[in-house]
Formats: structure tokens, sequence, C-alpha cells
């Protein structure tokens, strides 16, 4: 005996009302929604982990720098260093230790406004090499000895405009050897790399001339005299952003030995400092 079959229609679908109607139209645009975030997202992310300079690496070059700056922060307040100066008005600036003391002449005129003397102002003898940068700011530190005398620290900073692409090895070895033909000389070194701190992209030039020359003094009792003393000329040369950047420093022997004591760092380590706090406005 043959039952009868009810026909099947599989792909008939059951009427719906209004309401279903509508919640499957807004569930379906939602996962089309939920899907196109997704894609959205996928592509972003592969863009954030692949580009380079991008994403995590920008991050996390920007907390290295930022990590670097509190250290150099750390380290220039330690050493009793002040505020970042500017280099006259160049688009150099600096920081520089508060026992230099205030600067004593700036773009060629004294803290009142006076002009300056040229043997306190310029580098002695090394300011009349035409290979140097002017020197825009000279700071003027002097330094007491046990017995009541002073004796000078002096601090140059120069800026010059350069040609884009200048070698800065061959700069100065020009400059070294205008040094090297200034009277008194005992000796001179070979231009050496010098590495700041924090280090720079870049190495710093180094020159360092030692032999006798002329230092403003004063005594106990407040006279006033240019003495000829054994000191050493430093300069420090570095090639950023289309300008030559100078910081030179002149010192007596004897105020060299003792700098430990009375400013608190030795010459390598100021000058370490120093040209690691030098940055360029854009």
């Amino acid at each position: 005996m043959n039952l009868p079959v009810w026909p099947s229609s599989p792909s008939r679908r059951r009427p719906k009302g209004p309401l279903l109607g509508v919640l499957d139209r807004g569930l379906a645009t939602a996962g089309r929604r939920c899907a196109t975030r997704i894609v959205l997202f996928a592509a972003c992310a592969a863009l954030l982990f692949t580009t380079p300079g991008c994403g995590t690496r920008e991050y996390q070059r920007g907390m290295e720098e930022h990590l670097v700056a509190q250290q150099q922060k750390t380290a220039l307040a330690a050493a009793g260093f002040g505020s970042a100066q500017q280099i006259g008005e160049t688009r150099v600036w600096v920081h520089l230790p508060t026992k230099l003391g205030n600067f004593y002449c700036k773009n060629g005129k004294t803290a009142d406004g006076m002009e300056p003397d040229l043997r306190r102002a310029e580098p002695w003898e090394f300011g009349k090499l035409s290979t140097l940068p002017p020197r825009n700011v000279t700071f003027e530190g002097m330094l007491a000895e046990m017995n009541g005398n002073q004796k000078p620290c002096y601090c140059y900073l120069g800026v010059k405009e350069i040609a884009g692409g200048s070698d800065l090895a061959k700069m100065a070895a020009e400059i070294r050897q205008e040094m090297a033909n200034v009277a008194n000389m005992d000796t001179i070194s070979e231009v050496t790399d010098f590495q700041s701190e924090p280090a720079s992209r870049t190495p710093w030039k180094k020159i360092r001339w030692d032999g006798k020359q002329e230092f403003y003094c004063k005594s106990k009792d407040g006279k006033e005299s240019f003495v000829t003393l054994p000191g050493a000329f430093e300069a420090y040369l570095h090639e950023e952003a289309g300008l030559l950047i100078m910081v030179a420093g002149r010192v007596p022997h004897v105020v060299e030995k003792d700098m430990t004591t009375t400013i608190g760092s030795d010459m390598a380590k100021l000058a370490a400092l120093i040209t690691g706090s030098v940055s360029v406005k854009r």
C-alpha cells in the first residue's frame, strides 16, 4: 500500500511578520559593518607593524629620545648647569655650568652695552685665526685659588654658516694648521673625534693647543692684570643643519688641574656635557 507523500519544499521560507523582517535586515547590516571594521583594523595593524618609521618604531624612537633627554637633564643638573642659552642671534642653543659666571660679551658688546676688552673677549692670538667661527658669545668665570687670587676659565661659542655637504674633517684640519702657527706653542694635538654626552649622531672634532698665553687675572685685593701663563686652548667643532658650531675653552694649566674641585668636573667631562647640550632650531 502506497502512503501519500507530503510535498516538501525546503527552498520555501515561512512567511515572517514585519518585526522579524526588520530584525533580520538589522542583523545583516550590523554584520556587514562589523566585517568592514575588522578588515580596516587588520589593514591598519599591518601598516602599523610593517611601515618603516611609523607606528611602534616611531613610538619607540620617541620614547628613547625622551629617555635620553631626561638622563641628560639629570646629568646637567648634577654638574651644576643652568638653563639653555642662545648663542648670540643664531639658531643654536647650549647649556653651560653656572660657575662659569655670566657672559662677558655677546655679539661684540659687554653685558652693560660697552665695548669689550678684546684680551678677554677673544681667545688670545686664536682670535686672529680666519678659519675659526666668529665668537658670538664669550663666558668668563673667575675661579678663586687658595691664596685668594683669581684666574679665569673661558668658554667661547661660535657659529658660522657653511655650504651644504661641507667636510667637517677638512675644516678641522685647516683650523689646526692655522693653530699650529700661533707663537709660544709647546704642543698641538692632531684632529681627533670627540664624543659628546649624550652621543650625537656624528662625533665632534677636537683640537688641543698647549703653550704660554695671556690671561686676565685678579689679585685678592682686586688688582687687575694680564699675566702670561702656561695654558690650554681646546676647540670642539661640529657640523649640523648647514652650520659650523664651535665650543672652545681656554684656561691656565694651574686652573685646569683644580677644575674638579672648583667647578665640579674636569675639562673633558665639562666639554662632553656642553657639546651634548647643543641644539639647533630648525
